[in-house]
């Protein structure tokens, strides 16, 4: 599948003095700088920030949704196109208050970037109505977090597409990812799951991935755009 990777630099004042080496570098003869905020469309992809690994710092490489989940205008909604790390859910299955809520919060903590790009991230708040098996949950003011079931078969349109990897002692397999959302009604506490099978539940102890989202600004962004064949 072709990936079009979009490299996001925050701009002041609409002036750029530098751009920092990033993942693209050594693809530099492919790139071009481009104004504006056009190529972040649907399918596309953007890397936005770093993570701490082994010592060194990695660009993060995330997949565009769609516009931001709730309903700010000139902002995309961006998912991590590769699970991030695993964690279980919790003790029971409430989004608010739970170890998945509190991974996407260290998470964005954790993340390298500059003041300006971390502010780019906004606070998302919503309220997730009852969909399917699931009940309904909240976001308040959080900078990162899961999406819900109905998100996730709103923006994927297979089972195929919601197949997500990680690193397990360098050698890259598929997982299941966490969702926000609670299931309605249980014997034991769930929540919901993502995977090549589609959107499932499991119990909220279980350790599976984490695949953190957020709604991205697009007010104040300069981007270098590399074609992948």
């Amino acid at each position: 599948m072709n990936k079009k990777g979009l490299t996001v630099l925050v701009v002041v004042i609409a002036l750029i003095l530098s751009f920092p080496l990033n993942a693209t570098a050594t693809e530099s003869e492919n790139q071009e700088i481009v104004m504006g905020s056009a190529p972040l469309v649907e399918g596309n992809y953007v890397y936005y920030l770093q993570k701490a690994n082994n010592g060194n710092n990695e660009p993060v490489l995330w997949r565009i949704l769609g516009d931001a989940n709730d309903g700010t205008a000139n902002a995309k909604l961006l998912i991590s196109d590769e699970v991030q790390g695993t964690t279980s859910f919790a003790n029971d299955n409430a989004w608010q208050g739970s170890r998945a809520q509190q991974w996407c919060a260290s998470y964005y903590s954790n993340s390298v970037g500059t003041e300006l790009e971390k502010a780019q991230i906004l606070e998302t708040s919503k309220t997730d109505n009852s969909y399917s098996s699931f009940s309904t949950s909240s976001l308040s003011n959080e900078k990162m977090f899961f999406l819900s079931a109905e998100e996730v078969e709103t923006y994927f349109p297979s089972n195929e597409s919601m197949v997500a990897y990680h690193y397990v002692e360098g050698i890259k397999i598929g997982i299941a990812w966490w969702l926000r959302s609670p299931v309605s009604s249980s014997n034991k506490p769930r929540a919901g799951i993502a995977s090549e099978r589609g959107v499932d539940y499991s119990v909220v102890t279980s350790n599976y991935g984490a695949r953190p989202a957020f709604n991205l600004n697009l007010n104040a962004v300069l981007f270098t755009s590399s074609i992948h064949q």
